[in-house]
């Protein structure tokens, strides 16, 4: 699954394989005032290198983009149960500008199939239920002897 906005200026074709499922769906945005639009749509190509601000961003992977003049909650928690509760937020108007966790390499395993559990406003259902690697994109890197271990995820 990809949330990447692919553009295109004709036609689009989507075609679905090795599916174990029978349902899929996309997003189509059909722009009526291109002319308004802040930059043209141009078709997507492959062999074009992203803009100089993407990869500046990527190159950032696993750094702190978020501003540090802002009120941090920190804190440890022991996975010793079903669910832990890592913060509760209550201040009406809040933002969550960055997610850090801080694991023993010898545990990274461990923590990337850790379910993220985030509910906003005390809805019945939770926003987010992923397994942790999911939801931050970690990458996990072994080098061929095992010696080197980490995560990293992407901003």
């Amino acid at each position: 699954m990809i949330w990447t906005p692919v553009p295109f200026e004709k036609s689009l074709r989507i075609a679905y394989s090795r599916t174990h499922y029978g349902t899929g769906y996309y997003i189509y945005h059909l722009y009526n005032n291109p002319e308004k639009l802040s930059r043209n749509i141009t078709s997507f190509e492959i062999t074009r290198p992203p803009e100089k601000e993407v990869l500046d961003l990527l190159e950032r992977s696993g750094t702190d983009i978020a501003p540090h003049d802002i009120h941090k909650i920190t804190g440890q928690a022991k996975l010793d149960r079903e669910n832990v509760l890592i913060a509760n937020i209550d201040k009406p108007m809040s933002q969550i500008r960055a997610v850090k966790f801080s694991v023993p390499i010898e545990k990274a395993i461990d923590i990337e199939r850790t379910r993220l559990v985030i509910t906003w406003d005390n809805a019945n259902h939770p926003s987010v239920d992923a397994p942790l690697c999911l939801f931050l994109e970690l990458e996990h890197f072994i080098t061929g002897n095992n010696s080197n271990t980490s995560l990293k995820h992407s901003p």
